[in-house]
């Protein structure tokens, strides 16, 4: 497997589900603010869970994908957590160390698959390199964008989480069947770990 390494470099400022849905849910007072702190604690334990059991982003974020080099070729470059939504850049530093961004004409976004994939354009090659680790930032937006666009399968997913985990405390460990089971059915998968990027330093 090549090397690379996942940064979010700017998190969601929205989340699937509000305090007050899940207090709801909890069957609480949501006039009362006495379980706000434990609660919204639970929906970011249950986001958490739900992106890494999923290999998704749910609401929008900003990533950097740092590469040791380009692919072997003219293989594609897959994007972990989607669904992606934009691709603002791809920076690398060329043979002599100096940074550069790859022209937009020179390589096509894929967003018809999961994950989605940058490939290059007819007649176009990775360019070579320099020989250190993370020569290579592809900085890109993943998620569904606000709280709403989220499937609202996933949403009900952490409903259950956060009930769960609110009214079992002793349960946090677990994840109940119908949850597993939404998660599972939303999983993406991660297609990037077959990518094998070209060692130029052999």
């Amino acid at each position: 497997m090549g090397s690379y390494s996942l940064l979010r470099v700017t998190p969601p400022t929205a989340r699937p589900l509000t305090v007050e849905q899940a207090k709801k849910a909890c069957d609480l007072d949501e006039t009362s603010t006495a379980h706000d702190l434990e609660i919204d604690a639970l929906i970011e334990a249950a986001v958490e869970q739900a992106e890494q059991s999923t290999d998704r982003q749910l609401c929008e974020a900003e990533y950097e994908l740092r590469l040791r080099a380009f692919p072997l070729g003219c293989r594609p470059i897959r994007l972990p957590k989607p669904p992606l939504l934009s691709v603002e850049a791809i920076k690398y530093l060329d043979a002599d160390g100096d940074e550069q961004t790859l022209a937009p004409a020179a390589y096509r976004v894929s967003q018809g698959r999961e994950p989605a994939q940058i490939e290059l354009a007819f007649g176009q090659f990775w360019p070579v390199t320099y020989p250190v680790d993370e020569a290579v930032t592809i900085e890109y937006t993943a998620g569904y964008g606000d709280a709403e666009a989220v499937p609202k399968l996933l949403r009900q997913g952490l409903t259950l989480l956060v009930r769960r985990w609110f009214l079992e405390p002793d349960a946090k460990d677990e994840l109940p069947p119908a949850v597993r089971s939404i998660f599972q059915a939303h999983t993406a998968g991660d297609e990037f770990t077959e990518y094998e990027p070209h060692d130029q330093r052999l």
